[in-house]
């Protein structure tokens, strides 16, 4: 077949194999230097289809089917997923101590390992495969960015929610609660903008660790391009490089900035060309109120969860963990939910369960879904498979999947710089 093409084409397979080399070249060069071990998955996992089935669902433009669609929808994307991936992949993916770094645009994240998508039962972050320049630039990062935790104590929140828009107040309102119940200090800046010369200026004005965009977003089929929605303005972040200077974290509290299923130009990657070192971006639209709740909780746990283990433990921490941890805690919160919903638990036992199942996330207990999972049982009184059935609804419904964290979180490490300096 080579010898059959045209010199043009000789030089195009060319011009691939020298890309494809240095692909493999710099993941093995990122791998070696955290002595990992890197696994090339087959490229079935990029031809998902069903996957536009589930986003489309997710999205509003799913055909009706029952109160069970999303979890069957949903279902089908993580049986393609497992199909295409071999068991003894998936076995060394679930025995990781550490966490997962993916290399890919396919939602990985969703991969079962066992009754759990990857990205709840492991801390789990991406680099983008496209653009090519975009994962070259990421993946060539291997310089450490080293953080106190009060670097978290003030956390900046960019609203461009319109004066009229019956959800602006959401994220306020969850700041405000956490703010005044936490013992630690936390401190939420609260601008809004309505130009995205505002939104730059609010942005490079803050010299703190993590900001919270609070707005719309969208990522039009038809010109390929994600947009956050400034006023009037759909901004493509990067058309910002080189003016502004995004903090190490961004959370973006907002639809569809990392779709999976659209083109490479993702509001959430444009945050990596602008400098950003870790990005939560969202693979679908989110509820207004679940999203503010999950920004806020996320806010407060890298306030006390850093100040707990680096101040208390005397440990550091990747930032990779923070995340990951808040993913597990978010979708507990809402399997209790369901549960309270049922009237399956009062609320004492839901309260002590749910202190019970949480304290095995935050102490990174290895066993910490077995042991929850036994705790629920007694909970509820129910077997085995009951519980499953619970459990893969609320994965479906709910809106932990709905995240993804992208970019080099495992190079942001929060400890204590005194000791640190001191050791040298």
């Amino acid at each position: 077949m080579v010898a059959m093409l045209s010199p043009a084409g000789h030089y195009i397979i060319g011009v691939r194999a020298k890309e494809l080399t240095a692909q493999t070249l710099a993941v093995s060069l990122r791998a070696a230097s955290t002595l990992a071990s890197s696994i090339r998955l087959p490229n079935g996992v990029n031809k998902t289809s069903e996957l536009r089935d589930f986003t489309g669902y997710a999205s509003g433009g799913g055909s009706s089917g029952g109160t069970n669609k999303a979890e069957r929808v949903f279902r089908s994307v993580q049986e393609s997923l497992a199909r295409h991936t071999p068991a003894p992949l998936v076995e060394i993916i679930s025995s990781s101590h550490t966490g997962v770094k993916l290399i890919a645009d396919a939602p990985l994240e969703w991969l079962p390992i066992g009754d759990l998508p990857m990205s709840i039962a492991l801390d789990v972050s991406r680099i983008p495969a496209t653009p090519g320049n975009l994962m070259m630039m990421q993946l060539a990062r291997t310089q450490t960015l080293y953080l106190p935790p009060k670097a978290f104590e003030e956390v900046l929140v960019v609203s461009s929610f319109a004066q009229t828009d019956p959800i602006r107040n959401d994220v306020r309102q969850a700041m405000d609660v956490f703010a005044g119940n936490s013992k630690q200090s936390l401190k939420f800046r609260q601008v809004s903008v309505s130009t995205s010369d505002e939104f730059v200026a609010a942005v490079n004005d803050f010299h703190g660790a993590m900001m919270i965009f609070d707005g719309h977003g969208s990522h039009d089929k038809n010109s390929g391009v994600g947009a956050l929605h400034i006023g009037s303005e759909a901004v493509d972040i990067w058309e910002l490089r080189g003016r502004m200077r995004p903090p190490p974290v961004v959370v973006l509290s907002a639809c569809d900035t990392q779709s999976p299923d659209r083109t490479h130009a993702t509001a959430g990657a444009g945050f990596l060309t602008c400098g950003a070192t870790s990005v939560v971006g969202t693979f679908l639209p989110v509820r207004s109120k679940s999203a503010a709740l999950f920004a806020a909780r996320l806010a407060l746990r890298a306030a006390w969860y850093t100040q707990a283990v680096v101040g208390g433990a005397k440990r550091p921490i990747l930032w990779s963990e923070v995340v990951g941890g808040m993913l597990r805690l978010d979708f507990l919160s809402d399997l209790m939910g369901v549960l309270e919903k049922k009237n399956l638990v009062d609320a004492d036992q839901a309260f002590a369960t749910r202190t019970s199942v949480n304290m095995l996330v935050h102490t990174r207990d290895p066993d910490w879904w077995p042991q929850a999972k036994l705790k629920l049982r007694a909970a509820i009184g129910c077997d085995e498979e009951t519980l499953k059935k619970l459990i893969s609804r609320t994965v479906a419904e709910g809106d932990s999947i709905r995240y993804t964290h992208i970019g080099n979180p495992d190079l942001l490490c929060i400890t204590d710089l005194d000791v640190m300096n001191a050791g040298r």
